[in-house]
This record gives C-alpha cells, sequence and structure tokens, in this order.
C-alpha cells in the first residue's frame, strides 16, 4: 500500500496548483459543514440556557401565538401586547401560588436602527427572591464617590460589588383631595385632558347627529387600585376614623369644609345621622363588601354598571388612573387642592446593567447613561375631505403615526454578574419607573409565578383560563417555552443542513471533475503502466488514492479553519443576528468533538465517493488506445 500511497502523492505533487486549489474547495465546504453543525448546537444550548435562567416555572401574558410567547419571555422583541398590572392582584389570591413577579419588558430601537435596547422594569424583591442566580458582580473597578474634604465627586477604585440594586422608596404618596372629603393617594404622574359627549343634535340635511363634546382636565395618579364587580360585591357603605380611634361606619358625606355626616341605621331600622366635626377626622373611606366574605376598605374612584374601581395604598399592585378636576377640591384660592410629596422631580432614574451591557457601552458604576432611541408618536391631524352626504368639503381629525427621535438618561447604579443569559445585554429599571418613562401606564408584558407544587400546573392553568376577569391571558410554563424554542431551532436545523449539503454536492463535483481532468491528461501514462503490467484494481487504487489524499488534506484544513476561526465566525453570526434584536447571550458556535471528528471522516467519505467514478474510468482503458490517444 505505501508504493501506492507514494506514487498517488507524487501524481499529485507535479500538478501543485490544481491538487492546492482543490484541496482548498473540499476545505471551505468542509469548513462551512463545521461552523453550521457547531453554529446549530451552540445555538441551541445558549436558548436553552436562557429560558433555564429564567427562574420562574410559569409565565403569563397577554394571549397570543406560542411564538410571540417566547418572544416576550427571552427578548421581547415584536408587537408585543399587554396586561393590566391589577392582574397581579388577581393571580395572587389563587391558592396555588407561592411567589410572582411582575415585569414590563420594552424593547427600545437604537437610534441608527440597529439593534434594540431591552429594559425590563422590575419589582426588585420579588425578581431576585425568584431569579437568586441574578447578582451584582464583585471585583476591582472605578466608583464615584464623595470625597469629605472637598465635597465633590471623584472616582475611587474600589474592591468588591459592583454599585447596587435600586434604593428603596421612601416617599411618602402624593394626596388629592376630592369633594366628597375622600382622600385619594398615590402617585401624580402628570396631567392630562379628555373629551366628553355631553350631547348630540340631529343634522336635517344630511340625517347624522352632530355631537357636542367638552374637555376636561384631570390629573393623572399612580395608585394601588382593582376593579370588583357586581357579582363580587355584597355592599358598599363608608367608614369614618376619628383621631380619637373610634370608626362610625354608614353612609359618609362631606357637609361643608369643616363637618362629616353620617347616616346609618339602629337596630330597629331606623335612619339616624351625626355630624362630626373635621378637625376630629382622620380619615373618611369606603368598605367593600365581598360575597366571599372579605372586606375591602379604601377610596372608591370610579363606579360602572359593571361594578367599582377601589384604590387604597396597601391594596394591589400600582395602576394608572385619571381623576377629573371637576371632583377634586379646591383651596381658598381656586387651585385644586393637591399636595405633592415627590422628592426630587430632577432625580435621575436608576438602572442596573448587564455586564455585557456594561462592557459594549463602556459603562461604570456611577456615571450617567444617555441612551438615543428611535421612537414612533401617535399625531393628531386635520384633513379636509367632501361628505358625500352634502357634497360640501369639511374637516375632519385623524390619528398617525410617525417616527421620533428621543433620548434617555440614566444613573448607572449597579452592574450584573455575567450570566451566559439575556441578562447580560440587557437593562433594569423600577417597574414604577419603566411604567412612567416609558409611558406605558397599567401595561405588563409578563408575571412570573412560582407555584406551591408545579405538580398542580395543569389545574392552575384551566383555572387561568376560566377566570374571565383576567382577560385574554396566555399560561406557559417553562417547558413549553423550551419546545416551542426547539421547534425554532428544529426547522433552523433543516435549513442549516440544506446548505450544508448543497456545498458537500459542490466539493463533490469539484473533486471529481479534478480527478477526472487529471485521468485524461494521463491517458497515455496509464496505458503505458497497464501494458507494462499494472492491473485494473492497480489503476483503480492509485486514482482513488489520489482523490482520498486530496479530501482528507481537505478535511484537516477545513477543520483547522473552522476551529481558530470559531470566534471570527461568531463574530459574523452575532452581528448578522443582532439586526433581529436578540442574539442569546452565551457561546453561540459550539465545536465539540463529535462535531470535528465526524466532519473530518466525512471528507474521506466525500474523497471515496467521489473517486469511484474517475478510477473505474481510468481501470478500464486498454493499453494500446491509451497510448495511441496520448500521442
Amino acid at each position: 500500500m505505501s508504493k501506492y500511497l507514494n506514487l498517488a502523492y507524487k501524481n499529485l505533487h507535479r500538478r501543485k496548483i490544481r491538487s492546492f486549489l482543490t484541496i482548498g474547495g473540499v476545505g471551505v465546504a468542509v469548513a462551512v459543514l463545521v461552523s453550521l453543525l457547531g453554529f446549530n448546537a451552540g445555538y441551541r444550548i445558549a436558548l436553552e440556557k436562557d429560558v433555564s435562567g429564567m427562574g420562574y416555572q410559569v409565565l403569563v401574558t397577554a394571549k397570543g401565538c406560542p411564538y410571540e410567547l417566547a418572544t416576550v419571555a427571552l427578548a421581547g422583541t415584536g408587537s408585543l401586547r399587554y396586561l393590566t398590572d391589577d392582574t397581579v392582584a388577581k393571580i395572587k389570591q389563587d391558592k396555588e401560588v407561592s411567589e410572582l413577579t411582575p415585569m414590563l419588558m420594552v424593547p427600545l430601537i437604537k437610534e441608527d436602527g440597529n439593534g434594540f435596547y431591552t429594559f425590563w422594569g422590575i419589582d426588585k424583591d420579588s425578581y431576585t427572591a425568584l431569579r437568586p442566580m441574578v447578582k451584582i458582580a464583585s471585583g476591582k473597578h472605578k466608583e464615584k464617590v464623595v470625597d469629605p474634604s472637598s465635597g465633590q465627586e471623584v472616582d475611587k477604585e474600589v474592591d468588591g460589588p459592583m454599585g447596587r440594586w435600586f434604593n428603596t422608596r421612601q416617599v411618602k404618596p402624593d394626596e388629592i383631595y376630592l369633594k366628597n372629603g375622600r382622600v385619594v393617594k398615590g402617585l401624580i404622574v402628570g396631567t392630562g385632558e379628555y373629551e366628553k359627549i355631553t350631547g348630540k343634535e340631529l343634522n336635517p340635511v344630511s340625517g347624522e347627529y352632530t355631537e357636542t363634546k367638552k374637555a376636561f382636565k384631570s390629573v393623572k395618579i399612580m395608585l394601588p387600585s382593582r376593579i370588583y364587580t357586581k357579582a363580587e360585591v355584597l355592599s358598599v357603605t363608608g367608614a369614618l376614623t376619628l383621631k380619637a380611634g373610634a370608626q362610625i361606619k354608614g353612609e359618609v358625606n362631606k357637609v361643608d369644609e369643616n363637618n362629616f355626616k353620617v347616616t346609618s341605621k339602629d337596630a330597629q331600622g331606623a335612619e339616624q345621622a351625626n355630624t362630626y366635626p373635621r378637625d376630629q377626622v382622620l380619615k373618611a373611606e369606603d368598605e367593600v363588601f365581598l360575597k366571599d366574605g372579605s372586606k375591602v376598605t379604601g377610596v372608591i374612584l370610579s363606579q360602572t354598571q359593571d361594578g367599582y374601581n377601589v384604590g387604597d395604598i396597601e391594596l394591589a399592585y400600582p395602576n394608572t388612573e385619571e381623576i377629573t378636576s371637576d371632583l377634586i377640591e379646591t383651596d381658598s384660592q381656586g387651585n385644586l387642592k393637591i399636595v405633592n410629596n415627590k422628592a426630587d422631580e430632577k432625580s435621575e432614574t436608576e438602572v442596573v446593567i448587564g455586564w455585557e451591557a456594561a462592557q459594549t457601552g463602556f459603562m461604570q458604576v456611577g456615571q450617567k447613561m444617555t441612551l438615543k432611541v428611535k421612537e414612533m408618536a401617535k399625531e393628531k391631524v386635520k384633513e379636509k375631505v367632501i361628505d358625500p352626504v352634502s357634497g360640501q368639503e369639511k374637516e375632519i381629525e385623524k390619528e398617525i403615526e410617525k417616527p421620533v427621535f428621543n433620548a434617555y438618561t440614566f444613573k448607572v447604579v449597579g452592574i450584573l454578574e455575567r450570566g451566559g443569559s439575556k441578562d447580560d445585554g440587557s437593562y433594569f429599571v423600577q417597574l414604577e419607573d419603566a411604567q412612567r418613562i416609558f409611558r406605558k401606564y397599567k401595561m405588563l408584558t409578563g408575571i412570573g409565578i412560582k407555584l406551591n407544587d408545579i405538580a398542580k400546573l395543569p389545574m392552575f392553568t384551566d383555572r387561568i383560563y376560566n377566570r374571565k376577569e383576567l382577560g385574554e391571558t396566555q399560561v406557559v410554563s417553562l417547558a413549553e417555552v423550551k419546545g416551542t424554542i426547539l421547534n425554532l431551532v428544529q426547522t433552523a436545523k433543516i435549513l442549516v443542513m440544506s446548505v450544508a449539503f448543497i456545498a458537500i454536492i459542490v466539493a463533490l463535483i469539484g473533486v471529481m471533475n479534478t480527478i477526472l481532468m487529471s485521468v485524461f491528461e494521463r491517458t497515455q501514462e496509464i496505458g503505458i503502466m497497464k501494458a507494462i503490467g499494472a492491473s485494473r484494481m492497480d489503476i483503480f487504487k492509485l486514482i482513488w488514492l489520489e482523490t482520498i489524499i486530496i479530501c482528507a488534506l481537505g478535511g484537516i484544513v477545513g477543520t483547522v479553519i473552522a476551529v481558530f476561526g470559531g470566534s471570527y465566525i461568531e463574530k459574523l453570526i452575532r452581528a448578522v443576528m443582532s439586526k433581529a434584536g436578540y442574539v442569546p447571550a452565551g457561546q453561540i458556535v459550539h465545536f465539540t468533538p463529535q462535531i470535528i471528528i465526524g466532519c473530518f471522516f466525512g471528507a474521506i467519505v466525500l474523497g471515496v465517493l467521489s473517486g469511484i467514478w474517475p478510477a473505474y474510468r481510468a481501470a478500464k482503458m486498454r493499453p494500446i488506445e491509451a497510448i495511441r490517444s496520448g500521442e
């Protein structure tokens, strides 16, 4: 066999350029195959790691298809759907719920349009309890501290935690005094204006009704509230708590600036009324008694045919309500009676950023971070059209969307440990801040839930779907998210293998063409070899070995290129995938010994297959005809 190998090597060496190009073609095909298989393996591992790092067992989102839900769970890109944040209080009532954490995911398009900044509004305490793997990083770093001698901020090298989580909010709630004597407590987030239809007038010419509208000013306040349906409510009454400690129940009304009146019934059913000076009253509230035997104490913000919207600072998770200015009490100067207890209007929003976000943005703890983004804003415009009934030109108002460029400024208060998950490239702010600055009042993208017993997940899911008051919701367990991801990966794997198959076919044809050309050029030489005693098998072995040597060398070259160029391949894939908004945080190109060895032996098989036909053509040549054809 050694003499065949030696002769095959010499034949290839005589045609260096052709042999080199053929080996290069095989090497490129093998490199593509190794890279694609490495990407397929690495991407799957990275996605599964991202999902496993979510920590909670169940995710509740707005209803949508599994692909949308997986997108929300992992990155949130695309057209998101939202839950109202009073869903948290409703789900928390379920006896199988151990812990839960509300989340608002906000993808911000970068100013240049290339990729996203992924923000997560979180409740820090519940989020870190359900995801203990999310921690502030430690190590030597520069941090801004106040120099006691100068009172100025200076950079100091610190060895320890890289910052902290958000400061605990210690801001007193704002207070809005209503004309009925109640006080609404929450966080005032701004003022607004809305139109209300106050009447309709029939137009005798067009036969259409013309609406008369009135603009009402309102105050937007974020406060805990919840809607209780009429079916849940047994009765509603009021309660007046005196500074002396006594509580008087009945129908509570404000008589004037200085007095409250409480109307109630005695044991015999007779109605009685008592008046209490305002300076003796601690607070006036409403009480809603539910049919399940429980009682809710707060302030009825609004009442409809469907139920009562009850607000209380300790009741549930914050919603944002609009309180019409006409319902708010005024002081002696005619100003709305509002006590604003916000700490500092100019205070910066605190943000904790992932490891990769800090590295790519060159951010350190204590620095200010300004992100420029592109957003779509709605704008009302007026347009003149022809009324089809009257034929007259009239002006209508319609809403359009147009791109606007905004900048958000944050103060970096912490950097997370590298976790190999989506968190590495994410930005975290307090949920209330996210809802306020991104104008997502009352909105959540998901609620992460830990159950007392995961085995009861099917029953929990059925209950969620049957609770109509939760609206259109979807329950997704981590197993379902993983299943969706694996389906997507399987689809991608088919595409990847299709590309690899095409590359192999091209390489096979190239090798076969090269060897056939070599056989045709050496026709006379082969004829002389057969004339002096070489058998058909000798010629077959020689040509076949040449093909196998080319493919074996190509396999070695290809695997070396793929393995040593893996980091550059990963950078290229990340750059392309970042255009879509989401790239798994872990290594997405992962070479295993099985992939490398399998691809190398695949190259050998390629040589075996592509060498059969040229070797057979050379072996069946007749000596005399071969020598004459070469003259």
